[in-house]
């Protein structure tokens, strides 16, 4: 897939894994026209309720896929072709033997760090401690080789979950990656 010919542009191109109902997407769509914006969703029902959102919004910088993030990164993104990736509110798997299928894994942060461009940005925010402090030992184990950690803090986009677990009182963790490259 070549991404210029999806967009008729050669605007920078942002992706959110497990957009949910989009909202986070639609409002930096709407405020940053000159930047695209992938939206990866498996759940169906949720990927056609942002499409609709997106249409009414006449967002033409917007492309969705049905599809697992993984293969699509595989089979359709170039190398260095992603400015940033978010990644917001991620399924936990908080038992110990479904570990595994927890999407922030090393070999998953790898081949993000190749899709990235070289200021390429992963951006992870989790309600979940223990998938927080997981998140940050994959990290560790790759830092100084793939990644710089960046300060991460709240922003001004926030997404269904995050508004609902402010609401109820829950830390909300932030965490920003910076793609690290030996020239």
């Amino acid at each position: 897939m070549n991404l210029e010919t999806l967009f008729g542009n050669d605007h920078p191109v942002s992706m959110e894994i497990g957009m949910g109902k989009g909202l986070f997407m639609q409002q930096k769509a709407l405020d940053e026209p000159t930047h695209n914006f992938l939206g990866i969703e498996r759940v169906k029902k949720f990927l056609l309720f942002s499409a609709s959102r997106i249409e009414q919004m006449g967002l033409g910088n917007v492309k969705l896929f049905s599809v697992e993030a993984r293969e699509f990164i595989e089979r359709f993104i170039s190398d260095r072709e992603i400015q940033n990736v978010y990644i917001l509110f991620p399924d936990p798997w908080p038992k110990r033997r479904h570990r595994n299928r927890r999407l922030v894994q090393k070999d998953f942060l790898l081949l993000l760090r190749e899709k990235l461009k070289d200021s390429g940005v992963v951006h992870i925010t989790t309600d979940h401690k223990e998938y927080h402090q997981w998140i940050c030992k994959q990290i560790e184990e790759l830092e100084g080789k793939s990644f710089i950690s960046l300060p991460a803090h709240r922003t001004e986009y926030i997404t269904n979950f995050q508004r609902k677990y402010e609401k109820q009182g829950k830390d909300i963790y932030f965490t920003r990656l910076q793609v690290l490259r030996s020239q």
